[in-house]
């Protein structure tokens, strides 16, 4: 291969160099365990007991659950929490944005006050309590 061409290669194969790591950690981490995940749905099998056989059941495990009344209110639950939290977490966010942004708060940091809240914001992400002692 002359060198103009085996550099043109590399640099066309760069960015997929970069994303190699990404890829794999993706692979092994998320797309494996789902597989493996859905391998053991389609079993009747106790991770208690070694002695007893995997049995083949294909997908009577789903049907039993999608049968099962406390699946659905499981799935209500969820639902409700995911909703409830997300709008409590919104909320607070949304009140402590607007207390960083009023005048008295912003005044009381000094001039400019409005460019340092990151400083604050950095002590109460790490717990500092001014005045408190550690013990």
């Amino acid at each position: 291969m002359p060198e103009f061409e085996w550099t043109r290669f590399k640099r066309s194969l760069t960015p997929y160099m970069f994303l190699l790591p990404a890829l794999v950690f993706m692979v092994v981490f998320i797309y494996q365990p789902i597989v493996q995940s859905f391998r053991y749905s389609l079993y009747k099998w106790s991770a208690f007991s070694v002695s007893e056989s995997w049995k083949y059941v294909g997908f009577d495990n789903y049907t039993r659950v999608f049968k099962d009344d406390i699946f659905y209110g499981s799935i209500v639950n969820n639902v409700w929490y995911a909703v409830i939290s997300v709008a409590v977490q919104v909320c607070f966010g949304l009140v402590l944005a607007a207390l960083l942004e009023s005048h008295s708060i912003v005044s009381s940091l000094g001039a400019g006050g409005h460019h340092c809240w990151h400083h604050l914001a950095a002590g109460v992400q790490s717990g500092y309590r001014p005045n408190q002692s550690v013990a």
